[in-house]
C-alpha cells in the first residue's frame, strides 16, 4: 500500500504525463479505495486499474506479470513499461521510447554470468506491441506454468530461456542500468528495490522525502507543458508510435520539457508549490486555467495575452534557438515586455558570447531541422520564408507573407538584384509552390529547402525576414538584416516600412561591418544571458522580472540537460541471446512463423475486402437506408447530446428532456451505470445487461440498466440528472456492429447512420430496425474543404442547422477536452496514432462558422449557460 502511493507520487512529480496502470491481484478493497483517493490528487498522471477476474488470477498465478503485460499490450496497442510496485521514478521517462525505439524487448541483462538465474532482471521490462514480443511472452508464460512455485529465480529462468528460444527474430536490447538502478545513483531514472533489505543512501532518502512533500502539497502555481509527442497546433493524422518517437527526439522538444522542469524547480526554490501539467497545446483555454482552483499563477506556453487573457496567466516561449526561452507577463515576441527595450546598450558583452557564436556558426546549430546538402547559388538577397498561418505572422507582423514575397520580388526585379526565397522546413502547405509559379523570374529564385540554412546565410550579402529566427542567426554571422515585421531584435537591425525598402536596403548594405558587429554582440549577449533563459548554461539569470537587475545563480536543471544530452537518441544497440538447444528454438520459430503467416493473410484479406466487398456492401446497404426527413425538425426545439465527460458535471437533465426533439450520440445511452456507483448495489432486476466497449483501449465493460426503470432508480444509479433520458433520435455508430445491435432495442426510437461508411452497418440491424441516413454531401463537403474526417457530432450540427428548426442547443460538446462520458480509457484509434479527427479544427469551425453566424444555435456548459467565444 505505501509503495504504490510512493510510486504514483514519484511519477506525478518527477515524470509528468505518464499513464500508470496498477494491477491489484487480490482484489483488495482497501487498496482500490486508496487508489481512488490518490487519483483525485493527480494533475498530470492518468491512473488506471487493471481489473482482474478471479479466475484469471488463479489460472495465471505463476505468470501473472507476463499475462498482464501481454493483455495490456493487446488492448492498448502501445509500448508498455512493466515495473515492480516498489520502484521509484527519479527522472522524467519521456525519452525512454526514443532510446528503445529499435527493440521489441528491453531488460537488464548479464549474459556473461555463469548461473542462469542471475542473467536477466525483470524489475523493469520494456515491451513493444508486436508478434515478436507476443511470441516471447507466450513462451516465457508457458515455461512458468510448469514451475511449482512463483519465485524471482523462476521468472528469471523463464525469461532467459524464452529470450534464447526467440533469438532468431526477437529484437533485444540490454536496458541501461539507469533504468534498473539498485544503487540509487543521482543520474538514474528508476530506482529499484535494494536486495536483502539494505538501507538506501541519504541522498535517496532525502529525495524521496522531498518528492512526497511536493506530492502532498496543493500547488499554488501550475506550469502547463505542451505534450511533445503530438502536433503543436492540432491533432495530426499520422500520430503513430514511430512518428511520436521522431518528435520526442527533436532537440527543440526536449528543451520544452526541460523548461517546464526549470519553471517548476524555480517555483519550489522560492517557496511556491508548483506542479507541471502536460496537455495538448490546443486544450490550453481559459476554462483549463480556471480549473486549477488552488493556483494563483498559471504559466502557459506558446500563447500571448491577446490570445488568452486571464488574471492568473504568465507566458513562456521557446524563441530563436532551441535552448532559448522567454518568460513574460504578456507573452512573447512583440507582445512581451522585452520588445523594443534598449537595456542591452548598458550591458557589456558576456565573456561566454564568442564561444556561443563559434559553437552555433561552426556547429551549424539551428532551430529547424535542415535537409541534406545543396550547392548555394550566387545571390544578393536571402529571404527565408516562414510557415503560413504561424502565430509569429498573425500576431507579430506588419506585413502578410504573400505581401512580403510580392514586395521583395518587385524590388529585386526593378533593381536587377538576385533574390532567393527559401522554403521553411516545416511548411507542408501549397504556399511555396504557388509563390514560385507566380513570381519566379530571371532575378527571383525559389529554393525548396535543400542544403543547410547557414550555408545560405554565410553567402548572403543581405538577409530579409519578417520576424524569423533566421534573422537572429544572421546576426551571428554579422549580416545586414532587413526586418519587415515585429521581431524581438528590431532595435539592432533595419526595420522596413511599406515605402522605404530601397532606402533601408542601401543603408543596411553600406553600414560599417565593425559598428554593426558591436551592436549585434551587445544585443545577443543581453538577450541570451540576461533577458532570456539559455537552458544549457550552468549559471543563469534567476530574476522573475527579466528587465530588472539580473540575479545570477546555479541553473537547477543543468544536471538534467547534461544527462539527457548523453542519452542514445538514435536507439540502443541490439544484442542476441545465447544459443540454446535446437529443438525448443525450432519449435518457437515455427510457432512464430505461423503467427506471421496468419497476420499477413489477415491483412491481405482485409485489403481485398476493403477494395471490393466493402464497396459493394456500402452501395447495397446505402440503398436500403431512407433519408431522414428534414421536415421532422421544422419549428422544433432540438437538443443534440454529445458524449463529453463535462456533461456529467452539470444538472441539465430536465432541461434536455424539455426539448421537442432530443438526439443522442453513439454511446450516449442515458441509463448506463454511473462510474461512482458500486456494481453490487444495483438490483439485478434493474440491469438489462453488460456491454464490452471494444473501441476503448481498456475493453471497458458498461453496466446498462433497463429502459423502463423509474426516475427514482435512474437518479440513484445513473447520471440521469445530468443527461436526462428522453431520446427521439439515436445516432448509431457505424463502426461497431456489436454496439448497433446492443443499443438499438434499448433506444427504440428513430435510428440514424450519420457517417456514410455504410458497409459497417449490421445486416441484422437493418432487418430489425428501419435505419435512416444523413445526406452524404455534408461529409464530402467537409472532407474536400478541410481534408480531415468529421466526427458524427459535427455532421449532425451541420445537418441540423440546415433544417428549419426553431432552436438547437448542444450539450456534452467540448471537443474532446474533458474526455468521454462513458469511457475512462482512450479510443483504440487515438492511442495507436490513427485518430482521424481534429478536435481543434472542429472547435474553430463550430465557434466561427456556426455559433457566430446562426443565432438559433447555442453551446451549453455544464451549468446550462452558453459558452462565450471570440472569433480570431
Amino acid at each position: 500500500m505505501d509503495k504504490a502511493v510512493e510510486l504514483i507520487a514519484s511519477a506525478e512529480i518527477n515524470s509528468p504525463d505518464l499513464r500508470l496502470v496498477i494491477a491489484i491481484s487480490d482484489g483488495d478493497v482497501a487498496a482500490r479505495q486508496m487508489l481512488e483517493s490518490v487519483a483525485n490528487t493527480l494533475y498530470s498522471t492518468t491512473l488506471y486499474e487493471a481489473v482482474l477476474a478471479q479466475e484469471d488470477v488463479v489460472k495465471h498465478r505463476r505468470s501473472l506479470k507476463l499475462y498482464l503485460a501481454k493483455t495490456l499490450l493487446e488492448m492498448s496497442r502501445i509500448p508498455v513499461l512493466v515495473l515492480d510496485v516498489d520502484s521509484f521514478v527519479r527522472r522524467d521517462l519521456c525519452l525512454l521510447p526514443v532510446e528503445l525505439q529499435k527493440c521489441d524487448v528491453a531488460l537488464k541483462l548479464r549474459f556473461k554470468r555463469q548461473r542462469r538465474s542471475e542473467r536477466v532482471f525483470l524489475n523493469t521490462l520494456w515491451l513493444q506491441p508486436n508478434e515478436r514480443t507476443y511470441a516471447f511472452l507466450d513462451e516465457a508464460t508457458a515455461i512458468l506454468k510448469k514451475k511449482n512455485a512463483v519465485t524471482h529465480a523462476a521468472e528469471k529462468t523463464a525469461a532467459y530461456l524464452s529470450l534464447s528460444r526467440c533469438r532468431s527474430f526477437l529484437k533485444l536490447a540490454p536496458l541501461p542500468s539507469r533504468y534498473v538502478d539498485r544503487d540509487h545513483e543521482d543520474g538514474s531514472y528508476i530506482w529499484s528495490k535494494l536486495p536483502n533489505g539494505v538501507g538506501e543512501p541519504e541522498h535517496a532518502l532525502a529525495f524521496r522525502a522531498e518528492t512526497g512533500r511536493r506530492f502532498e502539497t496543493a500547488p499554488t502555481r501550475i506550469v502547463i507543458h505542451p505534450k511533445q509527442d503530438i502536433g503543436t497546433k492540432s491533432q495530426l493524422e499520422n500520430n503513430t508510435f514511430k512518428r511520436r518517437v521522431q518528435r520526442l527526439g527533436r532537440p527543440g522538444r526536449i528543451y520544452w520539457r526541460l523548461m517546464a522542469r526549470l519553471l517548476c524547480e524555480l517555483g519550489w526554490s522560492n517557496g511556491v508549490p508548483t506542479r507541471i501539467v502536460a496537455v495538448p497545446q490546443w486544450e490550453v483555454t481559459p476554462r483549463l486555467v480556471d480549473s486549477f482552483s488552488s493556483a494563483n499563477t498559471v504559466l502557459v506556453p506558446h500563447l500571448i495575452r491577446r490570445q488568452l487573457d486571464h488574471p492568473k496567466t504568465r507566458y513562456y516561449m521557446q524563441e530563436l534557438l532551441s535552448m532559448l526561452f522567454t518568460v513574460d507577463n504578456n507573452g512573447w515576441g512583440s507582445a512581451s515586455d522585452l520588445y523594443g527595450s534598449n537595456k542591452f546598450l548598458a550591458v557589456p558583452p558576456d565573456d561566454r558570447l564568442p564561444a556561443l557564436i563559434e559553437k552555433i556558426t561552426s556547429g551549424r546549430i539551428t532551430k529547424a531541422p535542415q535537409k541534406g546538402s545543396s550547392d548555394v547559388p550566387e545571390f544578393d538577397i536571402l529571404a527565408p520564408l516562414q510557415v503560413p498561418g504561424d502565430d509569429a505572422l498573425i500576431y507579430h507582423a506588419n506585413i502578410g507573407l504573400e505581401e512580403f514575397v510580392h514586395a521583395l520580388a518587385g524590388f529585386a526585379s526593378a533593381r536587377r538584384l538576385r533574390l532567393v526565397f527559401r522554403r521553411h522546413p516545416y511548411d507542408d502547405t501549397h504556399f511555396f509552390d504557388d509563390m514560385r509559379t507566380r513570381y519566379e523570374s530571371e532575378f527571383v529564385r525559389f529554393s525548396p529547402g535543400d542544403g543547410h540554412i547557414h550555408d545560405f546565410i554565410r553567402s548572403a550579402p543581405v538577409v530579409a525576414v519578417i520576424n524569423s529566427g533566421v534573422g537572429f542567426e544572421a546576426m551571428m554571422f554579422n549580416k545586414p538584416v532587413l526586418s519587415f515585421g515585429q521581431a524581438i531584435y528590431d532595435p539592432v537591425v533595419t526595420p522596413v516600412g511599406r515605402d522605404n525598402l530601397e532606402h533601408c536596403y542601401e543603408s543596411a548594405l553600406n553600414e560599417d561591418a565593425d559598428v554593426r558587429k558591436r551592436r549585434y554582440e551587445q544585443f545577443i549577449s543581453w538577450y541570451v544571458y540576461t533577458a532570456a533563459i539559455k537552458l544549457d548554461e550552468p549559471i543563469i539569470n534567476l530574476a522573475a522580472d527579466r528587465l530588472s537587475d539580473p540575479v545570477f545563480g546555479a541553473n537547477p536543471v543543468a544536471r538534467d540537460v547534461q544527462i539527457d544530452q548523453s542519452r542514445e537518441l538514435r536507439g540502443l544497440k541490439l544484442v542476441k541471446a545465447p544459443k540454446m538447444g535446437p529443438v525448443p528454438q525450432i519449435r518457437v520459430e515455427f510457432a512464430y512463423s505461423k503467427r506471421r503467416f496468419k497476420k499477413s493473410t489477415d491483412i491481405a484479406v482485409r485489403r481485398v475486402k476493403k477494395k471490393t466487398f466493402n464497396i459493394i456492401k456500402a452501395r447495397v446497404t446505402g440503398a436500403l437506408l431512407s433519408p431522414l426527413d428534414v421536415d421532422f425538425f421544422a419549428d422544433r426545439r432540438v437538443a443534440l447530446v454529445g458524449n463529453a465527460s463535462s456533461l456529467l458535471a452539470g444538472n441539465m437533465g430536465a432541461e434536455i428532456d424539455a426539448h421537442d426533439i432530443v438526439v443522442r450520440m453513439n454511446l450516449g445511452y442515458p441509463l448506463t451505470k454511473a462510474r461512482g456507483v458500486d456494481e453490487k448495489t444495483v438490483p439485478a432486476e434493474l440491469v438489462y445487461g453488460h456491454f464490452t466497449d471494444a473501441k476503448s483501449s481498456g475493453n471497458e465493460q458498461l453496466t446498462v440498466l433497463r429502459p423502463d426503470i423509474a426516475n427514482e432508480d435512474a437518479r440513484k444509479y445513473t447520471n440521469f440528472d445530468a443527461t436526462g433520458r428522453k431520446t427521439d433520435v439515436w445516432s448509431c455508430s457505424t463502426s461497431d456492429k456489436r454496439r448497433q445491435l446492443f443499443f438499438a432495442p434499448l433506444f427504440n426510437c428513430i435510428t440514424v447512420a450519420a457517417h456514410p461508411s455504410y458497409h459497417h452497418l449490421s445486416l441484422r440491424l437493418l432487418t430489425s430496425t428501419r435505419v435512416k441516413s444523413l445526406p452524404k454531401s455534408i461529409y464530402i463537403e467537409f472532407i474536400q474543404k478541410y481534408g480531415v474526417e468529421p466526427t458524427s457530432g459535427l455532421l449532425w450540427i451541420e445537418y441540423l442547422r440546415r433544417t428549419k428548426l426553431a432552436g438547437l442547443t448542444l450539450y456534452g460538446f467540448d471537443f474532446f477536452e474533458s474526455g468521454h462520458a462513458a469511457r475512462t480509457t482512450p479510443n483504440v484509434l487515438e492511442v495507436t496514432g490513427k485518430w482521424p479527427h481534429d478536435p481543434a479544427l472542429e472547435r474553430r469551425y463550430v465557434y466561427e462558422n456556426v455559433l457566430a453566424s446562426d443565432q438559433r444555435v447555442r453551446l451549453a456548459t455544464p451549468n446550462g449557460a452558453p459558452f462565450s467565444f471570440k472569433v480570431a
